[in-house]
């Protein structure tokens, strides 16, 4: 994603569209094997690993994943270097919230907010250990 890209601008956008504003010469959607009764999803990651986006049927982009701990640039403000208090001080109360939780198949997950922002929710993950934020996830309206 370009440093100045804003995800905003993107989401709900056809992915054809967004092109530009995500810094990609060439769109190669990769998709994984279906389950039974599953719906096929395309997503978008950037080479740098910094991105994704997921599409839906029609390659409108309906989520975009910003990886914070890979280096990608934080969004309303966030950095990486932000706390789950921090968080809250700056965004006000969410609309949900998560704990630090274990699962026994997929791991270590830490603490989450998510909020309602512009008609999209805004999901903002934590690292496990040392609180940071790891991952900011927007989503349209009608998938979250």
């Amino acid at each position: 994603m370009q440093n100045n890209m804003n995800p905003f601008l993107i989401i709900g956008k056809s992915v054809h569209d967004a092109q530009k504003e995500m810094g990609l010469v060439s769109i190669e959607p990769v998709y994984d094997s279906l389950e039974d009764d599953e719906q096929q999803e395309y997503s978008i990651e950037s080479p740098c690993g910094k991105w994704e986006v997921s599409l839906d049927s029609n390659n409108i982009i309906t989520t975009v994943f910003l990886y914070l701990n890979n280096g990608c640039n934080g969004i309303l403000d966030l950095d990486r270097t932000m706390g789950r208090s921090d968080v809250l001080s700056l965004l006000g109360d969410p609309i949900s919230t998560g704990e630090p939780h274990s699962d026994p198949i997929l791991g270590e997950f830490g603490a989450w907010e998510k909020y309602f922002y512009n008609n999209l929710y805004v999901h903002i993950e934590h690292e496990c250990e040392d609180r940071n934020i790891k991952q900011i996830t927007i989503m349209v309206d009608d998938i979250a």
